[in-house]
C-alpha cells in the first residue's frame, strides 16, 4: 500500500496560492465598490391572469428568465384561481455588479388589469411572496 504524502513545499506553494487568490478577491470586490453591508437582489415578476373555467395555465414562453416556480403555481391553484397566466414583465433590483448579495426575495405579483390606484408594497426581507391584485 502507498502512502500519498504532500512535501512541504508543495503544501506552502498550495496555501500561498489561495491567500493570493483570496486577497485578490477582496481586493476586486473594494475595487467594485461593493459595500460593506448585507445586500439584498429582489426579482420582481408581473403576471397578468385571464380568468376562465379551465385549470391554471401558464404561458411563460416569452420569458427565459422569470420563470413561475412550480410551487408558486401549486399555491396559486390553492387559492382557487382558474384560467391563464401570462408572463408581462419582470426585472431584478437590488443587484450591484461584482457584487454578491447575501439574500434573495422574489416578489409574483398577478393582476387582471392596469392597476387604478397608487399601491405601497414592502420589501420582503430574504423571502418570496405572492400578491394577488384584483
Amino acid at each position: 500500500m502507498t502512502k500519498s504524502v504532500m512535501k512541504p513545499f508543495t503544501l506552502l506553494a498550495c496555501i500561498a496560492v489561495l491567500s493570493f487568490l483570496s486577497v485578490r478577491n477582496a481586493q476586486n470586490s473594494k475595487a467594485n465598490n461593493c459595500p460593506d453591508i448585507e445586500l439584498q437582489e429582489l426579482q420582481v415578476i408581473f403576471i397578468r391572469l385571464e380568468p376562465g373555467s379551465e385549470v391554471l395555465s401558464i404561458n411563460d414562453k416569452h420569458s427565459d428568465k422569470y420563470k413561475l416556480e412550480r410551487n408558486e403555481v401549486e399555491q396559486l391553484r390553492a387559492v382557487g384561481l382558474k384560467g391563464k397566466l401570462n408572463f408581462n414583465s419582470g426585472g431584478v433590483h437590488g443587484e450591484l455588479v461584482g457584487c454578491k448579495a447575501a439574500k434573495q426575495a422574489r416578489v409574483v405579483v398577478v393582476g387582471q388589469s392596469q392597476i387604478k390606484h397608487p399601491v405601497e408594497l414592502h420589501q420582503p426581507d430574504g423571502v418570496s411572496v405572492i400578491l394577488s391584485i384584483r
